[in-house]
């Protein structure tokens, strides 16, 4: 078989632009950090970092929305607490204000300083967020969530709760409509109400349960030194003389009273609904000018059992927003974890190991060396150097 130097100058050429090719390959790698430029090198490598790319992608999205739900979270948190302790305020003015020894100047300092508390507790409820959003009204975070007109506070707000997802399958509320906050408040002691209507005397009413509240309405009246207990439909169900000191059992309850009755005095016994805390904070403001000492003394006790459970609804929806804190937390840490994981195993199918990267570029340098000085030789074969 007869080999032509054509023949020999183009295998040597080709083999040299194989190596210089393969070279070029590994310098290329070494120089982007990648371990390929084109998806045909590597096609399924690509699909899969592809698919980590798109759940990296998720992940991110997820862990903004968890800071996005920790910062409204936070400063619900901050307002729940800042609006509790208005209400400690109005609660140790209400006790201050229970006092006959008091004078109307006094008193009307008191009511002056609670109204304004109403309105530190308003600004409260019309926070907004860290996207200048109502915290408190619901979905519809564009206005504010509470207004006053003629001393009436309306939300504006609806009940929906705003909610975010903050991982696979996982969606939290940020935030509390501002009607579960501040509107529909357990009154009473969450089970019972007993609140004065007309209320001239100086009796004061205390209230025990020794057989259990049935549930049913009452209205408990007093006249012409008697008094008669009345069902809802207005039916008498029991009646008596109203002496002094005196005690009924209605319903389950015991009414116990210190001092005489007025003719013309009455008390409504219902089960507790809900009731609104600015209702309430007006209703502590009036109290202070009612001029009966008893009259007072029996709005405030109401009064004080509807702060309280103001109190225990902002700590119940407090422990709420613990939770989703804690909650998101748990989200965080966890996307962070995955995240890391899908980087560690992206890096292994796109990144360059350097150090085998390194191991190549000298095999491939001396493949290429070697391929050069092979073609080198090739180029200076012919027959012409063997003629003399």
């Amino acid at each position: 078989m007869r080999v032509s130097t054509e023949g020999l100058y183009r295998v040597s050429l080709d083999a040299l632009q194989t190596q210089q090719s393969r070279l070029a390959s590994v310098q290329n790698q070494i120089a982007s950090g990648k371990r390929y430029t084109a998806a045909s090198e590597a096609p399924d490598a690509v699909a899969a970092v592809l698919r980590l790319d798109q759940r990296a992608a998720e992940l991110a999205q997820y862990q903004h929305n968890a800071d996005q739900a920790t910062l409204s979270l936070n400063l619900e948190e901050q307002a729940l607490s800042d609006g509790q302790n208005i209400l400690q305020r109005l609660r140790e003015l209400a006790v201050q204000a229970n006092s006959s020894t008091l004078s109307s100047d006094d008193l009307a300092a008191i009511a002056q300083e609670i109204r304004s508390q109403g309105q530190a507790l308003m600004a409260i409820a019309n926070r907004q967020d860290g996207n200048g959003d109502a915290l408190f009204g619901g979905s519809r975070g564009e206005t504010p969530s509470f207004e006053s007109i003629a001393g009436v506070v309306n939300y504006l707000g609806d009940a929906t709760p705003r909610r975010l997802q903050i991982g696979e399958g996982l969606d939290i509320a940020h935030s509390h409509p501002g009607d579960r906050v501040f509107q529909r408040v357990p009154e009473g002691n969450g089970r019972f109400v007993v609140r004065p209507g007309q209320n001239t005397g100086p009796a004061v009413v205390t209230v025990q349960e020794p057989a259990g509240f049935d549930g049913q309405s009452y209205q408990l009246v007093f006249d012409a030194g008697n008094y008669e207990v009345r069902d809802a439909s207005g039916a008498v169900l029991q009646s008596g003389v109203a002496t002094d000191n005196l005690s009924i059992t209605v319903g389950g309850l015991q009414l116990d009273f210190a001092g005489q009755p007025a003719d013309g005095d009455e008390f409504q016994i219902a089960p507790a609904r809900s009731r609104s805390i600015f209702t309430t904070i007006e209703s502590l403001a009036a109290a202070t000018e009612l001029g009966s000492s008893g009259a007072r003394a029996n709005a405030f006790s109401a009064a004080l059992a509807d702060l309280d459970q103001a109190q225990e609804n902002f700590s119940s929806i407090r422990s709420e927003v613990g939770s989703s804190l804690r909650l998101t937390q748990a989200a965080q840490d966890a996307a962070e974890v995955t995240g890391l994981q899908i980087a560690s195993t992206r890096s292994s199918l796109a990144d360059v190991d350097y150090a085998e990267a390194a191991s190549q570029l000298a095999l491939r340098t001396s493949a290429y060396e070697a391929a050069l000085q092979a073609f080198s030789s090739t180029q200076s074969l012919s027959l012409f150097n063997l003629l003399r």
